[in-house]
């Protein structure tokens, strides 16, 4: 119904580096790291990060409960509405 916003990629990864890889660094890459990541899901990487923010469960996961199972971070505290607002920011960019 609505056309994806398109941003040039430099934008996008810009972004990243200043809004989302702070939260996964701070929240995520504790469980989420190579060689034997949490859920078999590496945040190691721009690329895993981005593809499971647009097509994984993180936005869902985040945004559960913090007794309901699958709350994320596991072992964290919820995320603020303005880092879980980045994130799905960054879900809605796209680069040609």
């Amino acid at each position: 119904m609505f056309p994806e916003l398109s941003y040039d990629c430099s934008q996008l990864t810009e972004y990243y580096s200043e809004n989302i890889q702070p939260i996964i660094e701070s929240n995520c890459i504790g469980c989420h790291q190579n060689p034997s990541p949490a859920g078999n899901v590496s945040f190691d990487s721009y690329e895993s990060v981005a593809m499971n923010i647009k097509y994984g469960s993180i936005l869902e996961r985040i945004q559960r409960e913090v007794n309901e199972t699958g709350f994320m971070p596991k072992y964290g505290s919820p995320l603020s509405q303005g880092d879980i607002l980045k994130i799905t920011t960054f879900r809605d960019m796209s680069c040609p």
